[in-house]
């Protein structure tokens, strides 16, 4: 329930009020509490700077203490490598990510 009250302040849905730092906040408690969704989409946020400003070792925090619960988490964690200029690692976890992706679809 914290993810989507996160989300709701943030996109501003079902009557509620704009207010990204709050939902910002949300999302955190969601998150220490083990919730993937979150990590994803406040991950996505942090990286590409959509809302809130750029986080680059925030991101990659949240992220490293999620393997193996999302595949997603291999693509967003490689691309704070990618921006980082870690291409080598980044390139691992593109590869990674994508491995467990096909080896679940066989």
């Amino acid at each position: 329930k914290q993810y989507l009250v996160g989300t709701y302040f943030i996109e501003q849905k079902c009557g509620f009020p704009l207010n990204i730092p709050l939902g910002e906040e949300y999302l955190e408690r969601s998150i220490s509490k083990g919730n993937t969704y979150s990590v994803v989409y406040l991950s996505k946020m942090l990286i590409d700077g959509v809302l809130i400003n750029m986080d680059y070792e925030k991101a990659s925090t949240y992220l490293s203490k999620h393997f193996g619960k999302d595949d997603r988490i291999f693509y967003l964690y490689g691309k704070v490598l990618k921006k980082k200029g870690n291409f080598k690692e980044s390139f691992k976890k593109f590869k990674e990510g994508s491995e467990k992706k096909y080896n679940r679809m066989l």
